[in-house]
């Protein structure tokens, strides 16, 4: 009876039978109820707190309906549940009988997300009802989970215990039991909802960057680096195995001859294989980092990795193109593909808000789709995205021979792709060349005699007049009248059309016959005044005995872009694949480049492109080779949380990069000289956290976050520090991280991660640096290397405070620490961002803090500055000169303010 009361209670649409209502069994009785009731909420007073106590005065108070308490709460939170696990979305979609259709927008109330892989040995305790931040590591977070248990609660309330039907007498009764259940079932809520909110605050919070590394082309690198880059066999490994070069050419250490490096300038250099000291010289020497960074990828969760670059990229994107799941219920794709169209749009709604706010006012969305959700995409961006609108529906006839997938229905041949725009954005174009080389099908009539004139080379495509034969003399008087001509000194005069005037030495030329059977005339699309105004742009060609007028276009390269993509097909995309690796990876349904440099196209030839779906890295093989063909100098950022991040999209890129051309996995031919110079330099590449690091480093209250620090420091002395994110009590459920109150040394936060095959959990290290600089939206200019230093003597106490007896002296092994960034803030505001390493005396610290700017220049360049950003104590105000407008703010605060910024939406 159990099981089949709760199989019945997840459909809403009608009440429990009476057979299956909580009481009607004979064999229930008081001590039943609170055991089931114990045993589902798992009490203890750290929990839920509350619910002992008001189930004592309840179960014990007595009165008849005491024993199917218990009962009820039992059937209406174990509705939720599924083999032991949450799963929430059941009580209100999966358990109605109704279409999820008219169901769909209720989504909107949860966020939707894919989870990274965790074994089952180490998957966080599941479960909305396993105790607070116990949470379910699954796909779903509510937004407002007090609001929606509690409508489930009156509805389950109204169905199965009220029963308005009832005899008055029943009927008082029931709301009395109504009433007791509500009191137990609103504290569990509260604390439930708690919990919750907690994991939709870690979910928000901004992720910290796990790991930064650099590709860099190696003609950038600085000549003397070359022996310790040829040395690497790590390095040289990769070459070897990516680009196939001849390992011959190695030496009996493995080194490749520096002459090598120099004949292969697009070689990439990544910094992951060698040491940090090496890469923060590395960087250091190449200067503005910001101007020389052709691409960002983002190895990472879309939502988090938007959440965390939004700052950067506010408003500055050009063109986003993203190819999410279609949701067509076809396995292997790392975001989920098959559900409900609820999820699915709740999924992609939380993104595309995010997206929104990165473009400019004439920036374009598009997204490639399928009809199984096209339209109910298109109406959810657009209420969801308030600036953006459906500017048009491109159609992609891809699979002529036509594909089976819903298993209904006439075989598909097309998809689609959407696009959306604001304000400002102007007319689609594509490269003529290049359109009717790719498109011939629907871009075969784009061919040209060119022409030249005083101003320049220009083509003729259309004749003057309108050939819309709507506009007409009865519609546009004014722009129908003769034209009278002079070849040979090229003068213009008008006369009406049915006066009779000739001029000598013109030809006349009448308005072009209307054909439509109500009208005698064509208008000209031109008025008089700018006839005579622009008359260079016109050419008047002899046809016979009669004169044609054309309108000379002399930005001919490119055309107008049609809403129908020809010619490029799905296979095309698994072609290039293989021909770039030598066998096809394990990327289902890569979109071919030809697809995406149309879309690419639509950015001008500085601009940004971003696609958080990124995949196989289509979107950045299609930027790299549009710089290139065009001499374009576009920039990239791809967001990808898949495995294959590692295994195809960045070897894809890096291939790319060293040659244009590949057949079975081995470039055809090198890059010219002109195409070195037009291919990407550097690409930053990010790892972030991920909201299950984010679990796994979660601690109930302060006292259990600094119980784990002891316990890591004992372990691993000193030197290591692990963040904890804590929840405040005393200021709501405010989440904080204790070890960032005061940060002693920027190189030793660390985050712990279970392992699946040690008992030892993972810590993995914190980039705070570039973390910060991301927070910050910082456009990074230089950044400086960090240093050590030792003291070349000693710090004495004198009547008027601290005093420096000696001086710093560089030593890679001294105890104190510096590390400098240089850059500009969104709002414009030149910033200087200092890192050191804290002594422990903040007197001290400082004095040393002064003592470095003196050392390094920065002391007198401070007022270049608008604004200096330093870790600890911050007493820098003895450095400012009469004038000097600069301001301090410590980065503590900053970093933990901006992590957390958005955690209450």
């Amino acid at each position: 009876m159990e099981r089949r009361a709760m199989t019945r209670v997840q459909r809403r649409s009608e009440p429990l039978p009476s057979d299956a209502r909580p009481g009607s069994s004979r064999g229930s009785n008081r001590e039943r109820g609170r055991a089931k009731l114990q045993e589902l909420l798992q009490l203890d007073a750290a929990r839920f707190g509350g619910v002992a106590d008001a189930l004592r005065g309840l179960l014990d108070g007595g009165g008849s309906s005491e024993p199917e308490i218990g009962e009820h709460l039992l059937q209406f939170f174990g509705r939720f549940f599924e083999e032991g696990k949450a799963s929430p979305v059941r009580g209100r979609v999966g358990g109605s009988g109704k279409s999820d259709v008219s169901l769909h927008w209720w989504g909107f109330d949860q966020i939707h997300f894919a989870c990274a892989s965790r074994t089952a040995d180490h998957e966080t305790e599941n479960g909305l009802l396993s105790g607070a931040l116990g949470a379910s590591v699954g796909h779903v977070i509510f937004k407002d989970l007090a609001a929606y248990l509690l409508r489930e609660l009156d509805d389950y309330l109204l169905r199965n215990v009220v029963q308005l039907g009832k005899p008055e007498t029943d009927l008082q009764s029931s709301l009395e039991k109504a009433a007791a259940i509500r009191k137990v079932a609103n504290i569990i809520i509260g604390q439930l909802a708690a919990a919750e909110e907690v994991r939709k605050r870690l979910w928000l919070k901004k992720k910290f960057v796990f790991d930064t590394r650099y590709l860099i082309r190696i003609d950038l690198v600085p000549k003397e680096l070359y022996p310790e880059i040829a040395r690497n066999c790590a390095q040289v490994d990769e070459w070897v195995e990516l680009f196939g070069i001849d390992g011959a050419q190695r030496d009996e250490r493995g080194a490749l001859p520096e002459t090598f490096l120099e004949m292969h300038p697009t070689l990439t250099v990544d910094t992951r294989h060698f040491d940090d000291g090496f890469a923060a010289r590395l960087l250091e020497a190449l200067g503005d980092l910001e101007e020389k960074t052709d691409g960002v990828l983002v190895h990472g969760e879309n939502f988090q990795a938007l959440s965390l670059i939004h700052e950067r990229y506010r408003e500055k994107v050009d063109c986003i193109y993203i190819d999410p799941p279609y949701n067509t219920g076809n396995g292997g794709f790392v975001y989920h593909d098959r559900f409900p169209h609820s999820a699915w749009l709740s999924m992609m709604a939380d993104r595309l808000g995010l997206a929104e706010g990165l473009l400019h006012d004439g920036g374009t969305l598009f997204v490639s789709i399928d009809g199984n959700e096209r339209d109910r995409l298109a109406l959810m961006a657009q209420q969801k995205c308030r600036r953006l609108q459906l500017l048009d529906t491109f159609v992609w006839v891809n699979n002529l021979k036509g594909r089976q997938i819903a298993g209904r229905g006439a075989a598909g041949t097309h998809e689609y792709v959407l696009a959306f725009g604001g304000p400002g954005r102007g007319l689609f174009t594509v490269p003529v060349k290049w359109a009717t080389q790719t498109m011939p099908s629907a871009y075969k009539g784009f061919r040209y005699q060119v022409f030249e004139d005083e101003r320049g080379p220009y083509v003729l495509k259309n004749e003057l007049y309108n050939t819309n034969s709507r506009f007409n003399e009865k519609t546009r008087p004014n722009l129908v009248f003769n034209i009278h001509y002079n070849p040979v000194t090229r003068e213009i005069r008008f006369s009406d059309v049915d006066e009779t005037v000739e001029f000598e030495g013109f030809v006349k030329i009448p308005p072009h016959p209307n054909r439509d059977g109500k009208h005698r005339f064509h208008a000209w699309r031109w008025s008089r005044e700018r006839i005579l105004a622009d008359s260079g742009d016109l050419a008047f060609v002899r046809k016979g005995r009669v004169y044609r007028i054309f309108t000379k276009v002399r930005d001919f390269a490119e055309t107008n872009l049609k809403d129908l993509i020809t010619d490029i097909f799905t296979s095309d995309g698994t072609r290039q694949l293989a021909q770039l690796f030598g066998h096809p990876p394990k990327v289902d349904y890569p979109k071919p480049v030809e697809l995406v440099r149309i879309f690419v196209h639509q950015a001008p030839q500085d601009g940004w492109v971003l696609d958080f779906f990124a995949g196989s890295g289509t979107t950045g093989h299609a930027v790299i080779e549009a710089n290139r063909e065009e001499g374009s100098r576009r920039t990239f950022v791809l967001v990808e949380m898949g495995d294959h991040f590692e295994t195809v999209l960045l070897p894809r890129l890096k291939k790319v990069v060293f040659a244009p051309e590949w057949k079975d996995g081995r470039p055809v031919r090198m890059p010219t000289a002109e195409e070195v110079e037009r291919s990407p330099r550097i690409l930053k590449v990010l790892r972030l956290e991920s909201y299950e690091d984010a679990l796994d480093s979660f601690a109930l209250d302060a006292g259990e976050a600094n119980e784990k620090k002891s316990e890591c420091l004992s372990s691993r002395g000193d030197e290591a520090f692990i963040l904890r994110y804590v929840v405040e009590r005393d200021d709501g459920l405010r989440l904080n991280i204790p070890a960032l109150r005061k940060i002693a040394d920027p190189t030793s936060y660390r985050l712990r991660k279970p392992t699946p095959d040690s008992r030892e959990p993972q810590e993995i290290r914190v980039d705070l640096v570039e973390t910060f600089n991301w927070l910050l939206g910082l456009r990074v200019r230089r950044m400086w290397a960090p240093r050590q230093f030792r003291l070349d003597g000693e710090i004495r106490r004198c009547r008027t405070g601290l005093q420096l007896a000696g001086r710093l002296v560089r030593d890679a092994h001294g105890p104190y620490g510096f590390r400098a960034v240089e850059g500009e803030l969104p709002e414009g505001q030149r910033a200087l961002v200092i890192w050191r390493k804290l002594g422990g005396v903040p007197e001290e610290d400082d004095l040393l803090l002064e003592e470095w700017l003196h050392l390094e220049g920065f002391a007198q360049r401070l007022r270049e500055f608008d604004v200096v950003y330093v870790n600890g104590s911050r007493h820098l105000e003895s450095l400012k000169a009469p004038g000097d407008r600069w301001t301090v703010r410590p980065i503590e605060e900053e970093l933990v303010c901006r992590i957390f910024d958005s955690t209450s939406s």
